[in-house]
Order: structure tokens, then sequence, then C-alpha cells
């Protein structure tokens, strides 16, 4: 049952009950009134006639001795219609009638009406004269009997009145309480922006306001949530995806130490390459999940020469890249800017790898060029592989977006490459530029604003 169903037969219950009460008091009430009015009435009227047939017989000789006498001035007073509201009279002495006027009535068989018997005793030379009415008030208990049916009709009438009012205000007491459970409805079916949207200015309204501030926080932290969640999946994706590159040389030099005899200065250099591959992985490791989890915005940018670094990675990279077919070239220029370096040495692994997957399976031509500019250094990396669709260049940078989908699957790649890429030069003020040709070829220009020196 609905609580404004139980909201309004309550009230209408309440009233019935508070109506009926009230209404049967007042009857009740009224008929004992009416009654005591009666018997007032009666009583006066019994002691009007006995003064009167008194009067009239002290005025006769004999007056109350003789029977025929006392007969006739009874008879007088009920002809003149003095004793219209008496149903019966009766003379008596000591239990004997005397004679009786009016109806016959019983006092256990009062013929369909209602009587009240009254009975008052004179006393004339030593006999008691016993005068016995018989009075209607049949016209009381009538007014009892209308007045009943009338208020049965207004009790009836009242309550069904009762009724449809108070669904109708229960409806627009409890209408914001719908709107309460429609929002709990939709918040639990997932739609954590709706709101209940009550202004009224009593508990419920309270109640809202209350309920809309919990959906709040409620929303707040299912957001924050979503978003550690996919930081974490952004640092997964990007852990996993910069993972391959360091680990294919380190395992290939750690294989090379293994299985080959190499003079102590390759064992060194291989060591020396299988260290800082893996120190780098290390601090690599630690940015990203300062930048992808804790959701640090800025980097601590360090004096770097970007040419050297990219030099020493593309050197590290040729002898791979020709076992394929894969030219591997590069062209630097000397100097100085702020970076931070294994951010950049990710982002230039991340451009050569891309430019390698897009190079058809005979092999091709990259090549990396490393220019110096007034505000930090421009990286450029161009290969001659099928190219990137026009329509496709504005969503290279979001993340997991590939262009082809099979040959990212079947080429192990995840997507996050160039979004990574995006981010990385935006901590150094830059931003990340394409340039391709579906058949000819891509460019790709990373441009790196974190200060000269």
């Amino acid at each position: 049952m609905r609580f404004r169903t139980k909201i309004a037969l309550s009230m209408t219950c309440l009233l019935a009950v508070l109506f009926g009460i009230g209404g049967s008091i007042w009857i009740s009430a009224s008929f004992q009134a009416s009654l005591d009015r009666q018997k007032a009435d009666a009583t006066t009227s019994v002691n009007l006639v006995v003064d009167m047939v008194q009067t009239l017989c002290e005025y006769q000789s004999n007056g109350w001795n003789d029977i025929d006498a006392l007969r006739q001035n009874v008879n007088q007073l009920w002809n003149q219609g003095l004793m219209s509201s008496f149903l019966s009279m009766t003379i008596s002495v000591s239990n004997v009638d005397l004679f009786h006027l009016g109806e016959t009535v019983e006092p256990d068989s009062s013929q369909g009406k209602e009587c009240l018997f009254l009975e008052q005793t004179y006393t004339m030379s030593d006999v008691d004269y016993t005068f016995s009415f018989v009075y209607d008030i049949s016209s009381v208990y009538e007014t009892r009997r209308i007045q009943f049916q009338v208020y049965l009709v207004v009790y009836l009438g009242l309550i069904l009145v009762c009724g449809v009012l108070s669904y109708t205000i229960a409806w627009f007491l409890t209408r914001p309480l719908k709107k309460l459970t429609k929002a709990s409805r939709e918040i639990a079916s997932g739609n954590l922006s709706c709101r209940s949207q009550v202004t009224s200015r009593d508990e419920i309204g309270r109640l809202s306001q209350e309920f809309d501030a919990m959906a709040d926080q409620v929303e707040q932290s299912v957001d924050q949530l979503k978003q550690s969640m996919e930081q974490q999946q952004r640092f997964m994706g990007s852990f996993t995806h910069e993972l391959k590159t360091p680990m294919t040389s380190i395992i290939g030099y750690a294989d090379l130490l293994r299985s080959h005899d190499l003079t102590q200065q390759e064992q060194t250099e291989a060591a020396e390459y299988i260290f800082s591959e893996a120190k780098r992985l290390e601090r690599m490791s630690l940015t990203l999940l300062d930048l992808f989890v804790t959701g640090q915005e800025s980097v601590t940018l360090k004096p770097c020469e970007p040419g050297a670094l990219v030099e020493e990675y593309v050197r590290n990279l040729i002898p791979v890249y020709s076992q394929h077919g894969i030219r591997l070239d590069c062209q630097t220029q000397s100097g100085t800017c702020l970076l931070e370096p294994d951010l950049f040495i990710t982002l230039t692994a991340n451009l050569i790898d891309n430019a390698r997957k897009a190079l058809p399976a005979s092999g091709g031509q990259i090549f990396v060029t490393l220019d110096m500019t007034s505000k930090g250094c421009r990286l450029m990396v161009q290969d001659n592989g099928r190219g990137i669709p026009t329509s496709s260049l504005k969503h290279l940078t979001e993340a997991f977006y590939r262009v082809d989908k099979s040959r990212s699957r079947a080429k192990g790649g995840s997507g996050l490459g160039l979004a990574l890429c995006n981010n990385i030069v935006k901590l150094h003020g830059g931003e990340l530029r394409f340039q391709s040709q579906p058949g000819q070829g891509t460019d790709v220009v990373a441009e790196f604003r974190g200060g000269r020196l």
C-alpha cells in the first residue's frame, strides 16, 4: 500500500471516529435535554390540572365527596382541551379507580408510543386522591430519529468528501517523495548525475537536500575511483608498452654474453648497456607512476644534450633494425636544453618504433633529426611506410586509438604510445605534430620548449 493511501485512510478513519463520537454525544445530549424539558413540562401540566380540579371542587359543596361532580369537573377540563398533551388521566382512591379519561395505556405496553407516566396524590378530608397521567413524549423520540437520519447522511457524505480531500492532500504532500524515489532508482541504475530537486522547506525538503548532497558525494567518489582506475590502466598499458624495447635490448645483450665468447671490452660494454638500460627502465617506471597514478602534472627538467641522447639510442638500434632490412639514419645538432632525459628517450623510442611498424615486411627507411631551437629542441622522425589517412591524424594522440587495429594487434600495439608521447611533449611545454600521406610515409615532429642553457 502506498504511503499516500495510508495517509488518506488514516485521516479518513480519524475523522470518522471523531465525528462519529462527537455526533453520537451531540444527539444523546440533545435527546436528553429534550426529554428533561418534556418531563418538566409534563410535571408543570400535572400540577396545573390538579390545581384546577381542586379549585373547581372547592367552589362546590361536597365537591370531592360527590364523585359525579368530580367527574363532571374533570370532563369539563378535558373537553376544553386543557389536557390535550395527555393521552389519559385516571383518578383513584386507595388503588380503586373512580373514573378514567382518554386512552387506556399500560406501562408495559405503550401501543407504539413513547409515554411518560406521572402520578400525584392530593389529600382531602383524610382521603388520598391519586391522579395518574400518561404524557405523550413520542415527539422527542421522533426528533431524535430524524436527527439520526440527517446525521447519518451528513456523516457518510463527510467521510466520502474527507476521503477524496485526504487523498488529494496526501498526493500533494507525498509528491516530493515520488521525486526522491525516482532519483534513487536512477542512481541505482547507474545515472549518478540524477538529483531529486525538491525545493520545499519542510522535512522532506531537508531530506531531499541531504539526499542530493549524498548523491554528489557518491558521484564524486565514483568519478575519483574511475579516474584512479583509468590512471592505473594507463600506467600499466604505458609501462608494458615501454617495457618491450629496452627489454629486447637487454635480452639480446644478455644472450650475447651467454652464448658467445667476447673480449673483456665487449663484455664490459654489453654489461654496461644492460645496466644502463635496466636503470633507465627503473627510472621510467617511477616517472610513469608519478604521471599516471599519483596525478603529477609536472616533471623536473635538467640540462641535457638531446643530440647525444638520440645518437646513443639510435646507435644501439641500428644493428637490430638492419637485420630486418630497415635503414636507420640519424642527424643531430649539438646543444644543451632542459629536458627530462628518461621521458625524452621514451618518446624517441616510441616514435622510432611506430615508424618501424609502419614499414612493410621487406624493410624501409627511418630518418631521425634533432635540431636545437631558441626554446629547446625539435625531434623529427620520418619514414617511407604506408602512411596515415587524413581522417585519422586528429585521433592519433587519443588513448587506445589505433589506425589499423588488425595490424596493431599483430605487431603488439596497444594504442598508448602516441598518447604517452603527447603527454611527454606537453610536460615540456611543447606540441606534437603529424604530417602524412597514404603510401608515401609519415613525418612526426615533437617540439620541446623546456628552455635553453
